[in-house]
């Protein structure tokens, strides 16, 4: 069995097992407390507002995605352009270079 990563070791230390589910629960008897009206209505509003946003983050993460690629593949292009600018500049100078000038001999 191979260890957990670092950052799923953080989530799964014995404190934070034990106080985080002690906090929600201490937040929600604090805020029924205050106002139960508010409490039971942000309790089942709350996870109706989370459908749209995951629906919408799946199609933002789905688009960017493929914009990443589209982005990816236009880089590809523009450096196999410049790169070939660069060879057929090199090709063209290349009787130049092999000419002596008379300060040379």
């Amino acid at each position: 069995m191979t260890p957990a990563p670092p950052s799923l070791r953080s989530l799964l230390s014995p404190d934070d097992i034990i106080t985080q589910p002690l906090t929600v629960i201490s937040i929600v008897v604090y805020m029924l407390k205050t106002d139960w009206h508010f409490t039971l209505y942000s309790l089942c509003f709350f996870p109706l507002c989370l459908l749209p946003i995951t629906i919408f983050g799946r199609r933002v993460r789905k688009i960017g995605r493929q914009d990443e690629t589209s982005n990816a593949e236009l880089m590809v292009i523009l450096h196999e352009a410049l790169a070939g600018i660069r060879l057929v500049k090199s090709l063209c100078r290349e009787p130049h270079g092999t000419t002596v000038s008379p300060g040379q001999q």
